[in-house]
């Protein structure tokens, strides 16, 4: 069975919960990708909260949570991915 969108994002999102990493992107970093508008779950605990937006660069996840934080990290080459409410 091939991966989804979604399985994808759960797992990037309870990756980012697990390794404290959410809103935690250094000065230097700039995402390469961002996933916003779409229920992304971090997986950590059982019935958690949805972030609004994930970023993803350098092969780590940047940041998640909220859209205005994720979108700091955006640079001029940032692919932004809505996902459409999916």
């Amino acid at each position: 069975m091939a991966p989804t969108r979604r399985a994808f994002l759960a797992y990037a999102a309870s990756f980012a919960v697990a390794t404290r990493s959410i809103s935690s992107a250094r000065a230097d970093d700039t995402a390469e990708v961002i996933f916003r508008n779409g229920p992304i779950y971090p997986m950590a605990k059982a019935g958690g909260a949805k972030i609004e937006a994930l970023a993803i660069g350098g092969g780590r996840i940047l940041a998640a949570g909220n859209a205005s934080d994720v979108t700091a990290v955006a640079g001029a080459s940032t692919r932004i991915v809505d996902l459409n409410g999916r």
